[in-house]
């Protein structure tokens, strides 16, 4: 657990270093002694607070040998309801940490108002289509995602989209990030007319991308995922709707696409179970032949993967 406890620590200490890195971007016209003498003082003060945050969660009188993270995560909460109130990027860099290892422990409920915090926090001093801001918002947008709180996240996203798009460019991958997370959340709605919007945002994140292209996307795209990684996600997601609401006839085309789209190597797992899917499909919708053709695809892919022996091939 200790070893958990300075994990996190350095988590914190380095979005504060990003943190920093984003204020001396923002601050180019100030003099470079006055920039370096303001990160000196963020880093002590952050160090501080941290070193702090250990000390009070560790029970009186212990060696700290039964310190848990939850304590120290508890502990650096409640000193940053008083804590560092004229220097809020600081604030927002602590605060999105905390939420961000609340949620890895599965405490969805407590990392949310963290996370609202920190969207305050860097929209109040921050540009509204700064890197930090987005991130903020994007952790944000999870959370609501996780705990269903469709309506604050209905209109938390329309307005990152109408920002992204009037700042970042009506191509950008934050644009069809957005868009795509209107579409899932959507889609959880139990009413169908509102379900049925989500069709709409699918198509409007899938012409995004590939409208801006492989070069857009490399050059805004800040997840790891490829160009047509993303594509062939989008097209899949687009398919499960069409599943989930009864029309498996208009599935047929987008799982082809993600098929298609996709980059994992026909010997990987994942591409011959999305292939396999592909395959259920059309024998659902009785074209055969095209289902077998599909299916002897993923025979030929799973025995050279595997061998004749294994599971999946068999």
């Amino acid at each position: 657990h200790r070893v958990g406890v300075i994990a996190s620590a350095l988590v914190a200490l380095s979005l504060i270093g990003g943190l920093g890195a984003a204020l001396w971007q923002a601050g180019r016209a100030e003099a470079a002694a006055d920039r370096a003498a303001d990160r000196a003082a963020e880093a002590e003060a952050v160090t501080t607070f941290l070193v702090d945050m250990i000390g009070d969660a560790r029970p009186r009188g212990s060696d700290g040998d039964s310190l848990r993270v939850r304590d120290v995560l508890d502990a650096g909460v409640t000193r940053l309801d008083t804590g560092f109130v004229d220097q809020p990027q600081v604030r927002a860099a602590l605060a999105s940490a905390f939420g961000a290892a609340h949620h890895k422990l599965g405490d969805v409920d407590a990392a949310l108002p963290l996370h609202r915090l920190a969207v305050d926090l860097r929209r109040q001093t921050l540009p509204r289509s700064a890197p930090e801001v987005i991130a903020a918002e994007n952790e944000l947008v999870v959370d609501l995602l996780n705990t269903r709180q469709l309506d604050e996240l209905d209109t938390l996203l329309a307005g990152m989209l109408d920002t992204r798009r009037a700042d970042l460019g009506p191509t950008h991958f934050q644009v069809a990030q957005t868009l795509h997370d209107l579409a899932l959340t959507a889609n959880r709605r139990p009413d169908s007319l509102k379900k049925a919007r989500a069709e709409g945002y699918f198509r409007e994140a899938i012409a995004t991308v590939e409208q801006g292209g492989p070069e857009i996307y490399a050059e805004t795209a800040e997840i790891t995922t490829s160009y047509d990684g993303f594509r062939a996600g989008l097209y899949y997601d687009l398919a499960a709707h069409y599943l989930e609401t009864g029309r498996d006839s208009l599935a047929a085309e987008p799982m082809r696409l993600a098929v298609q789209r996709s980059d994992d190597p026909q010997e990987s797992t994942n591409q011959q179970m999305l292939m396999n899917g592909y395959g259920v499909l059309l024998r659902q919708l009785g074209r055969h032949d095209e289902a077998i053709a599909v299916h002897r695809d993923v025979v030929e892919a799973a025995r050279a993967a595997h061998g004749p022996d294994h599971p999946f091939y068999g």
